[in-house]
C-alpha cells in the first residue's frame, strides 16, 4: 500500500541511501537532509512507500519544494497536495513558491494542483572533467568571496533578475547559506556596484550545485560569467566534487561547455503564480 509520510531523524539512513542512487538530480535534498536534518521550522521532509520500499522523498526547504522518485510510481495527489497545503499554499508560515525536481515529476505534480503554475524547463549541466589549464590560468582575482556584511546588497543585485524573483525571494536563505558554511557566495564589483554574481548551493558528498550565475546588462559578453564560473569550479573541484548547474534551454550558455560541462538530463522548475 502506497503512503506518504512526514520523515525524522531515524529515516536518516534509509533516505540517503536512495538518494545516493542517483546524486546528481538529487544534491540539493541530500545537502539539505545532511546540513539540517529533520527539526527545523524552515524544513520538512516527506517519503513515499509502498510495503516500506521507497518511491519517492519530498523536501520543502523555506519556499521552495524539491522532489525526486521515480515518475510511474509517485502518488501525484497527494504530493500536490503536501505543496499546496490543502490549498492554502502555507508551510510552517513560508508560502511554497517553487517546486523542481526532475521534469516529468515536477510536471505530473502541477497537473494536480489547484494553483497556476509557470514553467521553466533546464537543461543540467554536470561538470565531467577537471577544468581546463588554460582556463584555470585566466585572472580570476577580480572574484570577491562574500562575507555576511555582503547579504543585503547581493540580495538586492539578484532581485533585478526576473528568473532569481523566487528562487533567492527570501534572503534568510543567503544568510543561512554564508553562517552555516552552506555554500559560498561569489562576486565582481565595479565602482562599488555588483555587476556579477555566482553561487555554490546544495553540496553532498559527491556533488555542488552552483546557482545564481548572473551578470548586469552593461556588462555582459565581457567574459564576466566564464570568470565567476571558473573561480566556482576550483572551489568545489578543490573539495574533491563535481561541480553541477542548471542552463535554460532557450539560451547560449557557451561558458559551460567551453569550460568541460556536458548535458546530463532535464531539471523542472515550476512557480506558483
Amino acid at each position: 500500500m502506497k503512503i506518504i509520510r512526514k520523515c525524522n531523524q531515524e529515516d536518516k539512513k534509509i533516505l540517503l541511501d536512495y538518494l545516493n542512487s542517483k546524486p546528481v538530480y538529487n544534491t540539493f535534498i541530500l545537502a539539505d537532509i545532511e546540513q539540517y536534518g529533520f527539526d527545523k521550522e524552515f524544513q520538512d521532509v516527506y517519503v513515499q512507500e509502498d510495503d516500506e520500499i521507497i518511491q519517492g522523498v519530498f523536501l520543502r526547504y523555506f519556499n521552495n519544494f524539491i522532489v525526486s522518485g521515480c515518475p510511474a510510481d509517485l502518488d501525484y495527489v497527494k504530493i500536490a497536495k503536501i505543496a499546496e497545503f490543502n490549498g492554502s499554499g502555507e508551510i510552517a508560515g513560508h508560502r511554497v513558491t517553487t517546486i523542481m525536481g526532475p521534469a516529468e515529476i515536477v510536471n505530473g505534480i502541477t497537473q494536480e494542483m489547484d494553483a497556476k503554475a509557470g514553467f521553466i524547463y533546464n537543461n543540467l549541466y554536470i561538470h565531467p572533467k577537471p577544468v581546463s589549464s588554460d582556463l584555470l590560468k585566466e585572472p580570476v582575482e577580480e572574484c570577491t568571496f562574500a562575507g555576511l556584511s555582503d547579504v543585503d546588497r547581493i540580495h538586492k543585485f539578484l532581485m533585478t533578475f526576473p528568473e532569481f524573483l523566487n528562487l533567492y525571494s527570501e534572503k534568510e536563505m543567503l544568510t543561512n547559506r554564508l553562517t552555516n558554511n552552506e555554500g559560498v557566495h561569489i562576486f565582481i564589483e565595479k565602482d562599488g556596484e555588483i555587476i556579477a554574481h555566482g553561487n555554490s548551493a546544495a553540496s553532498a558528498p559527491k556533488t555542488c550545485m552552483m546557482g545564481g550565475i548572473c551578470v548586469a546588462k552593461p556588462y555582459r559578453n565581457k567574459g564576466y560569467a566564464k570568470k565567476i564560473l571558473t573561480t566556482l569550479c576550483q572551489h568545489i573541484l578543490n573539495e574533491g566534487k563535481i561541480p553541477c548547474i542548471f542552463a535554460s534551454e532557450d539560451k547560449d550558455y557557451s561558458c559551460f561547455t567551453e569550460t568541460g560541462f556536458d548535458v546530463y538530463g532535464r531539471w523542472g522548475v515550476a512557480q506558483l503564480l
